[in-house]
């Protein structure tokens, strides 16, 4: 019963990260051959190990019936070999839906084997405001990875939840659960499992990172003047911090993606403002400031829908928390000299990815100065 059980887990977790990656704008030919190749394999192994025939159909079908929505919904071709299983399966009565005529299929050999390049999953812990004393620091995180490390990630992130008997569908959010706010999203869990739970999550996405990249703003120290000044140019602590990440990651990862470039993605909870950020960054002729490595627009996506973002926020989390341990100005908010040990554990954890933007000639390819004149203030026009 136990491999029966462990064969429709397999099978749900990746018709899972399928569909979520359908809902974005993540899956591509390669994401999908990857979910193809693992279909192919779970059903190869299924029928070796003896199990019996109709277990495999309903293991399997609802799998299938996911790649071929996904192929039709991204216009993308499915394998010879894929088309070869539906067609099995439909010849023993399995129904399988389509919508409308795919593209033509081709061999998996002849799929992209490496992936299209590297992409970012960014949130932040902390409000904008420079007053809330129980937010001091506001920080932002950002999680680089292959493409290809995507579905893995997800795949062992679903069953960790399954060791402390959460659903599949539960999202990671360490404000959430460490606030024991009045709607508790893991009731079953005690704090120092929550604590646990977070920080295995946390070294599992370090395995799989290739960079981090942070940015914290001690928001209770910065001088009147320079809030005003900000004020000015249209931003406020969020916004500001946007402008200097975005631009300091793109220079930090310059020798970890080049030249395939990255893609950015980030919480759609986050201020609309982050748009006008990009577009400013990608219209303006200030080469100290233009985004060198960004492929194509950033894009929102639903931190309900993707580990990876949930990932970026318990980062932020155990950052900006380490931040006031971090400056010796800074008094720690209250109560959270209690978990002084597990902050600094997180930070341990984060520590060994943290990328260099300053180092390696870098800090030449992009301006302090001219980040600090940055304005999304459109300009006066003058008078006639």
């Amino acid at each position: 019963m136990a491999a029966d059980d462990s064969l429709g887990a397999a099978a749900r977790d990746l018709q899972s990260s399928l569909e979520r990656f359908t809902r974005t704008d993540m899956l591509d030919e390669f994401l999908l051959a990857q979910c193809e190749r693992e279909t192919l394999r779970l059903f190869a192994t299924a029928q070796g190990s003896g199990r019996e025939s109709e277990e495999i159909l309903g293991a399997i079908s609802p799998l299938l019936q996911s790649l071929i929505d996904a192929s039709t919904a991204k216009d993308l071709p499915l394998s010879d070999e894929t088309e070869a299983l539906i067609h099995t399966f439909r010849g023993v009565g399995i129904a399988l839906a389509e919508t409308r005529a795919r593209r033509p299929s081709r061999p998996l050999s002849a799929a992209p084997r490496e992936p299209t390049g590297f992409s970012v999953f960014v949130d932040e812990s902390g409000s904008a405001s420079f007053t809330e004393a129980s937010q001091p620091v506001l920080c932002m995180a950002g999680v680089v990875v292959r493409d290809d490390a995507v579905q893995p990630f997800e795949e062992e992130a679903n069953a960790l939840l399954r060791e402390y008997a959460l659903p599949p569908q539960t999202e990671i959010h360490a404000g959430e659960w460490l606030s024991r706010r009045q709607h508790d999203p893991v009731p079953a869990l005690s704090l120092t499992q929550r604590d646990e739970l977070l920080r295995r999550f946390l070294a599992l996405g370090m395995h799989y990172a290739k960079g981090l990249h942070y940015l914290p703003m001690a928001k209770t120290i910065v001088k009147p003047a320079y809030r005003e000044k900000i004020r000015q140019q249209g931003l406020d602590a969020y916004t500001h911090t946007v402008l200097w990440f975005a631009v300091t990651l793109d220079r930090a990862l310059l020798p970890v993606t080049m030249p395939a470039g990255y893609r950015y993605f980030y919480d759609q909870h986050s201020s609309k403002d982050v748009g006008r950020i990009f577009r400013a960054l990608a219209e303006t002729q200030d080469p100290m400031l233009r985004l060198l490595g960004l492929k194509g627009k950033q894009t929102k996506l639903d931190s309900r829908e993707s580990r990876l973002i949930q990932l970026a926020d318990v980062a932020s989390y155990y950052l900006s928390r380490y931040r006031d341990f971090e400056l010796p100005v800074l008094t720690p908010r209250p109560g959270l000299d209690r978990h002084e040990a597990q902050v600094r554990e997180a930070f341990a954890l984060v520590r060994p990815k943290v990328l260099d933007y300053v180092g390696k000639d870098l800090a030449r390819t992009w301006s302090a100065k001219a980040l600090a004149n940055f304005s999304l203030r459109a300009p006066r026009s003058r008078r006639r």
